[in-house]
């Protein structure tokens, strides 16, 4: 304010001081416009790149985007590599495999898998029964399907494994005893 009284003081008197012209230039000099000029256009380019990179990063995680793909088909691959722990059909083989004379130096390392895959079978119904929303697919997963299941292992840890340890067992019999299971399971 002080600035443009100076200003229009020294032009009515046709007298500029040497004060008054530096407060001309701060206020519309040639250099002062281009700095201001060169700072909104670096805002403008910044935003510009600023808006570009968070497009570019939201394409890329977004649902459907290229990482989420390479998520679920990694996802999915270990999923067709894989029986999963929920469905007792690596769990019936093993039983199968051990209830066999065939396999009687492998008796010790088949009792050991089918000890992990009761394991793991319980971890993933414990999961479940603690992540499922309540309703009809918690019901099937937990409790309809679970019950041959944890009869079967049951039955294996109970009878057959100490049959198979005492060699006290009939293969066909334990066979048609354990695969009795399988099929109410699914």
């Amino acid at each position: 304010m002080e600035c443009e009284k100076k200003l229009l003081l020294g032009k009515m008197k046709n007298v500029v001081s040497p004060s008054d012209s530096i407060c001309t230039r701060t206020i519309s000099g040639p250099a002062n416009r281009l700095l201001i000029l060169a700072l909104i256009i670096s805002l403008v380019i910044g935003y510009v790149v600023l808006g570009t990179l968070i497009n570019k990063t939201i394409g890329e995680i977004k649902v459907n985007g290229p990482l989420y793909l390479e998520i679920i088909q990694q996802k999915d691959l270990v999923a067709d590599i894989l029986p999963p722990s929920e469905f007792i059909v690596e769990s019936y083989l093993t039983a199968f495999e051990l209830a066999s004379p065939i396999h009687e130096a492998d008796r010790d390392r088949l009792v050991l898998k089918l000890n992990a895959l009761m394991t793991d079978y319980e971890a993933r119904q414990a999961y479940w029964a603690k992540e499922l929303q309540p309703g009809s697919i918690k019901e099937l997963m937990t409790e309809a399907s679970s019950k041959p299941a944890r009869r079967f292992f049951q039955l294996v840890r109970d009878q057959l494994i100490p049959l198979v340890q005492n060699r006290e067992y009939d293969p066909p019999c334990c066979s048609q005893h354990v695969s009795s299971y399988v099929p109410r399971h699914k």
